[in-house]
């Protein structure tokens, strides 16, 4: 099977502590969300990352008197509108 990206992948993961929270950034320069739906398609592969994450997000915020995280996906383009990667922002209450 080929690779649908050409170029080196990257992953950048930045944890910052601000407050009382925890920000976690995790970015990549992936070929994005819409284009990953479109060959998984073709494929049997199932990918179980970000479902697994939520569940565990889900889980925390179910606690009794605990704040809820908070997780942002984000699609990343370039000026022209081509997929560049994606972004996923958690922010966590260290109140824990």
């Amino acid at each position: 099977m080929n690779l649908p990206k050409e170029s080196h992948g990257v992953l950048t993961i930045t944890i910052r502590l601000a407050g009382e929270y925890l920000h976690i950034s995790i970015e990549d320069n992936g070929i994005g969300r819409e284009k990953a739906k479109l060959l998984k398609r073709k494929f049997s592969h199932k990918s179980l990352g970000m479902e697994l994450s939520q569940q565990r997000v889900e889980l925390m915020g179910s606690m009794p008197a605990v704040e809820k995280p908070n997780v942002r996906v984000i699609d990343l383009h370039d000026n022209s509108g081509r997929s560049t990667g994606t972004r996923v922002e958690v922010t966590i209450p260290v109140n824990y």
